[in-house]
């Protein structure tokens, strides 16, 4: 019997933690109290928790939206590459060709560090592990669909969720995947569960109209 793992991090609104743009505001609209049931209103980023990029977030005005993707896009074969990494450790391209022997083209490419497992929630989470650039292009040379992350891929990403200033060509990692056609799927959860290389993968997007990202609940099939 196939073993199926969910990789999302649940939507608790508590990403505010890190900055509070990615919060969820919850509010209950009716009440049992009010009408004898109950309906709830929420509003978010499309790029809080676990979440899939389109290049629209980052390529361009005129790229890919979430909504120009086929159902069978985000539904295939995927690798997973283990790097584990620790506080502010890069990942090079390097070391992605020498731990995913195994990648073949047209793969969601999952990278494990391990770091969401360990760190989310804590103050120092945003000083995670990250790509190098030639990380990123190796990814493109393997023509990967997909690439998912239980770390902030980009570097440059932390000075922004923590309030500051980052322009768009600083965030390399997000350009260089976003420009050639890689979605990204941002800060999966569980990837320890996954036990061996290659498994097959679900990680649809909300269907939400022309966005440049959507929030994704990703099953790993093993």
């Amino acid at each position: 019997m196939p073993k199926y793992i969910d990789l999302s991090l649940t939507f608790d609104g508590k990403f505010g933690k890190f900055d509070k743009k990615f919060n969820i505001d919850f509010k209950k609209d009716r009440t049992y109290e009010q009408v004898g049931r109950q309906a709830s209103s929420f509003t978010m980023s499309s790029h809080g928790h676990t979440h899939l990029d389109a290049p629209l977030h980052m390529a361009g005005p005129d790229t890919k939206t979430i909504t120009d993707y086929p159902v069978d896009y985000f539904i295939g074969e995927a690798s997973l590459i283990n790097v584990p990494r620790g506080k502010n450790e890069p990942i090079t391209g390097a070391d992605l060709e020498a731990a995913g022997k195994h990648c073949r083209n047209d793969d969601i490419v999952i990278i494990r560090t391990g770091w969401v497992e360990k760190m989310f929630g804590k103050e120092e989470f945003i000083d995670s592990p990250y790509l190098t650039d030639d990380a990123a292009e190796w990814l493109v040379r393997l023509k990967a669909r997909i690439v998912g992350y239980d770390f902030v891929h980009d570097y440059n990403a932390r000075v922004f969720v923590r309030g500051g200033t980052v322009k768009t060509e600083d965030c390399t990692i997000h350009l260089i995947l976003l420009r050639n056609g890689v979605l990204n799927l941002e800060f999966l959860n569980n990837l320890s569960k996954i036990e061996v290389p290659r498994f097959q993968i679900f990680a649809l997007p909300i269907k939400l109209k022309d966005a440049d990202g959507a929030p994704c609940r990703p099953v790993a099939v093993v």
